[in-house]
């Protein structure tokens, strides 16, 4: 997979994997002020608020700019986008733990936060605005080996014509 060098207003770019260069946008970069150690466990009260901005919404919306499919995050790695097919990474610094659940947790009302803490993961909706265009996504926020990780996938907004659809007869 080849290198897209394009860098948008967060400063993030994507780059071809498992060719990855290594980190060459500081962490901090995209996700900003998240340095304290923050536990599964902690959490227990959610934060969400459905007007509130989120350090989570920049990798979405860079996820719709690229034409992205899918946004991997896993503890120890940087964020993955699946691009026609293909998983590319950003050129960012891997996140860790603390920094997974302070990224994914604001996305979760009260009852999805519940749902997290009793089954070890939760399924919901994200609708992220980019250029004035809501976007939705359907989020699956889970644990793996104890640790939190994340797959979300993007909604398109047209249904294609049934030959499109590569139906079996």
């Amino acid at each position: 997979a080849g290198k897209l060098q394009e860098a948008d207003e967060t400063g993030i770019t994507v780059c071809g994997w498992p060719t990855c260069p290594g980190p060459q946008i500081p962490q901090a970069g995209v996700i900003s002020g998240l340095t304290s150690m923050v536990l599964i466990s902690d959490w227990k009260k959610s934060t969400f608020d459905p007007r509130a901005e989120l350090e989570i919404d920049k990798i979405f919306r860079l996820a719709i700019k690229h034409k992205c499919s899918d946004i991997h995050l896993q503890v120890g790695r940087p964020p993955i986008f699946r691009i026609r097919g293909g998983l590319r990474e950003l050129e960012m610094g891997p996140i860790s733990e603390s920094q997974m659940i302070e990224l994914t947790f604001p996305m979760m009302d009260q009852r999805n936060l519940d749902i997290f803490h009793m089954n070890g993961g939760a399924d919901f909706s994200k609708v992220v605005s980019a250029d004035n265009d809501p976007w939705r996504f359907r989020v699956n926020l889970l644990t793996q080996l104890g640790k939190v990780g994340m797959v979300a996938r993007k909604i398109e907004r047209s249904i294609p014509p049934f030959e499109k659809l590569f139906l079996p007869a």
